[in-house]
């Protein structure tokens, strides 16, 4: 009935009459617990509303963010950058928490993440590095991909900005892009409180991977896949 493919599995159903509330009970008490009850649509959706508002709170309770410098680049750790600056050099920042060449989410991840800076333009997308582990780890091609980008020394400030974070994206492991843009009291406004996968799947296409864009670029998907279907009547394109 339920089509269980894997375990656990949590079912819930509505008592009276045994209709099917959601098949997803493991993921939604997980995510919400209790808050999320009777876990229907409705009010999963003002949970998740809920959880937006409170971590776009507490992202703006950090202001400006300065405890992210002074930041270097990958190229040259010797120069020392300001924050403010890189922060403020473009609409959108992108905070990626990576761990190196071996690690395959940020093999695959970041080099996307870069591809989508160099469609988008560094005035539309900047990107500050903050690695989980040694330099050393970064394999010298993906150092050179990296280039001149912004990045907060590894080490006990990376871990500290970690912690911070965490009330935004909790338990932060690479890959992990938080997306931000400033408001106008230059406090932050959150995007997206992990785009890796979307970075990685949608590419510049889901640009700036808020719920909000992707939700655009699905209907837009949607309607390129009608206008095709349409023009494949009674199957001629295989008449050949």
């Amino acid at each position: 009935k339920y089509s269980i493919t894997g375990l656990p599995t949590s079912v819930a159903v509505e008592g009276e009459k045994g209709e099917t509330i959601t098949t997803e009970g493991r993921d939604v008490v997980g995510e919400f617990g209790a808050a999320g009850f009777p876990f229907t649509d409705a009010r999963l959706e003002e949970c998740k509303k809920e959880k937006e508002a409170k971590k776009s709170k507490a992202l703006a309770e950090m202001g400006p963010l300065s405890f992210i410098g002074p930041l270097t680049k990958v190229s040259d750790i010797e120069i020392e950058m300001s924050a403010q600056d890189v922060l403020s050099s473009s609409e959108t920042v992108a905070l990626a928490f990576m761990a190196g060449s071996n690690d395959r989410g940020t093999s695959v991840v970041l080099p996307k993440l870069l591809d989508c800076q160099s469609t988008l333009g560094k005035d539309k997308l900047g990107v500050i590095l903050i690695p989980l582990v040694k330099m050393e780890s970064f394999g010298e091609d993906l150092k050179k991909k990296l280039g001149d980008t912004a990045m907060v020394k590894p080490g006990e400030r990376a871990d500290e900005i970690v912690k911070k974070f965490e009330v935004v994206s909790s338990d932060i492991e690479a890959p992990c892009v938080i997306v931000l843009s400033r408001n106008a009291d230059n406090s932050f406004k959150l995007l997206a409180d992990d785009a890796s996968r979307d970075i990685y799947f949608k590419g510049a296409a889901g640009f700036p991977w808020s719920v909000e864009a992707l939700s655009a670029l699905k209907e837009k998907e949607e309607a390129a896949k009608k206008a095709l279907k349409a023009q494949q009547k009674d199957l001629e394109f295989l008449s050949t």
